[in-house]
């Protein structure tokens, strides 16, 4: 959504070790990407975030911190440009959240990929 630092899907599914394939289209006026993490990490990556928000070397890696918690991510998509991510679904059943980590998307620019 323009202007706005929402993914306009929130959430999906996808079953245990299924193979996923994400498109994200990026409709906004500014960079983003898509980071899925670690579930019952997002406390814990927020605080990293906001860390990251005074490293000069984090541009460089797309704003995607070096971290287990990380399990996939996209690069910072441009401005009307989109990206493929695929990976395969973790094995462990819960929420698994996914995250803009551009700085301070995260606070609004977040969703849940639900393993089930």
């Amino acid at each position: 959504m323009t202007g706005e630092n929402r993914f306009d899907q929130t959430s999906f599914t996808a079953r245990p070790g299924q193979q996923v394939r994400l498109v994200f289209n990026n409709t906004d006026d500014m960079q983003h990407n898509v980071v899925v993490i670690q579930r019952g990490s997002l406390p814990t990556m927020e605080k990293t975030l906001i860390t990251m928000m005074a490293d000069p070397t984090a541009q460089d890696r797309g704003f995607v911190p070096e971290t287990p918690l990380v399990l996939f991510s996209t690069p910072l998509v441009n401005a009307r440009q989109s990206t493929t991510l695929e990976f395969t679904a973790p094995t462990e059943p819960g929420e698994y959240p996914f995250i803009c980590t551009f700085p301070g998307h995260w606070i609004t620019m977040r969703g849940v990929l639900r393993v089930e």
